[in-house]
C-alpha cells in the first residue's frame, strides 16, 4: 500500500481512544509447502498470519508492514519484487479496494524491500454511492485475528512465478536468508466499539510484535568435486584387458564409468543431470566416443556415464563433468593441469592391452605385476587408486580373476589371433596422460 494510501486510512480512522495495554498484534511468517531444504531456484510457499492476544476488542481494523530479506552474513541484494508474488487470503478481502482502503494491498517494491503492504476496513460507514467516494464500501468483518489461528493476512502458495517466493539462482552458498517483517514497520488498529445505526466504528492502535520469519535458503552443500578413489574405474586407469573377441574386430573395452562426487549433483537449475552435463575428448586424431547415456547410481552423488564405443587404443580419454550442487554452485573447472594430476572435474582413462601396472607400456614387468596381484604379494592400490583386483587382473573380461586370465595375458603379449588383433608386448601409449 502506498504512503498516500496509509495516510488516507489514518486520517479516516480518526475515532481513536486508548486500547488496553495488553492488546498486542503479533505477525508470523511460516512455510506452507512442507518445509525441508530450500535453496537456489526452489519455490517456497508461505503465509503471513496475524494474532490478537486480547479478544475483548472486536478484531483487526487496519494493518501495514514492510517485508525484507536479511542474510547471515549480511549483504543480501534480493529484490522482493522480482522473486515474489503474494495473494491475500479471503479473510482480508475487506481491507483492499473496493471493500477497503488499500491501494497496493501486496506492497510496493522500494530497493530490495517490499514496503507498506496491507490495508484497512470501511469503518466510516461509506456507501460507495455518489456523491460518496467509490471506496471503501465493504461491510466490516468483526473479530478478525482472534483465536488460536488468528487471521491469514497473505497466503502465497508455492506456485512460482505466479505466487510464492522464487529463490534466485545466484544466492550465496553457506548463507542463511530470512524473509521477515521489517523491524519497526508493523502497525495495526483494532475495533474497540461500533455504532450499529451509523455503521461507524471506533478504532485504537495496538502494540505490535514481530514473530517468526521464513528461512528460505540455508544451503551448505560443498562445492562439487570428483572423489577419484571411489569412482569406477578411477582416474588414471589404463584398461589392460583384451580388445577383441575374434582377432579382427575392436569390439571390447570400457564403455562406462561410475563417477562418485562429494555431494549430490544436478543441472544448474536443479534438474537431474543428463548428457549435456558431461563431455568426452581423446588424445590422438580420432573422433572421441559419444555419450550414449547418463543416469544416477545408488544416489544423486553417483553418476553413471555410458559412451557408444570402446575407448581408442593407445590413447587417453577424458570425461569432464559440468555439474552443480544443491545450492546451484558449479564444479570447479581448472582445465588440464598436466600429467598425473587428478583434477576435480574430470576422469582420465587409457586403453593399452597388457599394461597391468599402468606404466603406459606393455613389458615383462606387467607379467610380474600380474603374478604379484593374483598371489597377494602386492595390493591392487599399489598400482593406482583402485583397490579392486579385477581392474588389473581380469584380462579376459569374464568378471573374475582366474588362471585363464594369465593365458589371455600371454596371448595379448605375443599376438595370438584370435583373440587379440596384434602383439602388444612392446606397445606404448601414444600420448602422456592429460
Amino acid at each position: 500500500m502506498r504512503a498516500s494510501g496509509i495516510s488516507a486510512v489514518l486520517l479516516s480512522l480518526c475515532l481513536v481512544t486508548f486500547a488496553s495495554a495488553q492488546d498486542t498484534f503479533t505477525v508470523d511468517i511460516t512455510r506452507t509447502d512442507g518445509g525441508g531444504a530450500a535453496c537456489a531456484n526452489d519455490c517456497v510457499g508461505f503465509e503471513i498470519r496475524g494474532h490478537l492476544t486480547d479478544s475483548a476488542n472486536e478484531g483487526l481494523a487496519f494493518f501495514a508492514f514492510d517485508l525484507e530479506v536479511v542474510s547471515d552474513p549480511p549483504g543480501s541484494t534480493i529484490n522482493l519484487g522480482s522473486v515474489m508474488s503474494m495473494g491475500g487470503g479471503p479473510a482480508v478481502d475487506n481491507f483492499s479496494q473496493p471493500q477497503g482502503y488499500s491501494v497496493d494491498f501486496t506492497g510496493t517494491v522500494v530497493g530490495d524491500d517490499l514496503i507498506q503492504a496491507g490495508g484497512g476496513q470501511n469503518t466510516i460507514g461509506n456507501t460507495g454511492v455518489d456523491p460518496f467516494p467509490p471506496f471503501p464500501s465493504g461491510a466490516v468483518a468483526l473479530n478478525l485475528g482472534h483465536g488460536v489461528d488468528g487471521v491469514v493476512l497473505f497466503d502465497a502458495p508455492a506456485v512460482c512465478p505466479v505466487l510464492g517466493f522464487s529463490i534466485p539462482g545466484d544466492v550465496a552458498p553457506d548463507t542463511t536468508y530470512t524473509l521477515q517483517i521489517k523491524p519497526g514497520s508493523l502497525y495495526a488498529n483494532v475495533i474497540t466499539s461500533h455504532d450499529v445505526g451509523l455503521d461507524t466504528y471506533v478504532v485504537d492502535p495496538v502494540t505490535t510484535a514481530i514473530g517468526t520469519g521464513v528461512t528460505f535458503c540455508s544451503c551448505s552443500a560443498p562445492t562439487p568435486e570428483i572423489v577419484h578413489e571411489d569412482s569406477l574405474p578411477c582416474t588414471g586407469t589404463i584398461d589392460a584387458a583384451i580388445e577383441s573377441t575374434d582377432g579382427l574386430t575392436l569390439d571390447l573395452g570400457l564403455q562406462q564409468t561410475e563417477i562418485h562426487f562429494n555431494t549430490e549433483v544436478f543441472q544448474s537449475g536443479g534438474a537431474a543431470v543428463d548428457a549435456s552435463n558431461f563431455s568426452i575428448v581423446e588424445t590422438g586424431a580420432l573422433t572421441a566416443p559419444g555419450i550414449s547415456g547418463v543416469a544416477y547410481g545408488a544416489d544423486n552423488s553417483i553418476v553413471i556415464v555410458d559412451w557408444d564405443r570402446p575407448l581408442t587404443l593407445q590413447e587417453w580419454t577424458t570425461i569432464t563433468a559440468d555439474v552443480y550442487n544443491a545450492c546451484g554452485v558449479a564444479i570447479v573447472n581448472g582445465g588440464d593441469q598436466g600429467p598425473g594430476v587428478d583434477e576435480t572435474d574430470r576422469v582420465d582413462l587409457g586403453f593399452l592391452p597388457g599394461d597391468v601396472n599402468r606404466s603406459s607400456d606393455t613389458t615383462p614387468f606387467d607379467l610380474i605385476s600380474f603374478r604379484q596381484l593374483v598371489n597377494s604379494v602386492q595390493l591392487p592400490s599399489a598400482f593406482g587408486c583402485s583397490s579392486d583386483i579385477l581392474d588389473y587382473a581380469d584380462i579376459n573380461r569374464d568378471g573374475a580373476s582366474t588362471p585363464f586370465d594369465l593365458i589371455t595375458f600371454r596371448q595379448i603379449v605375443n599376438g595370438v589371433s584370435p583373440p587379440t588383433t596384434q602383439p602388444w608386448g612392446t606397445k606404448t601409449m601414444n600420448n602422456t596422460r592429460p
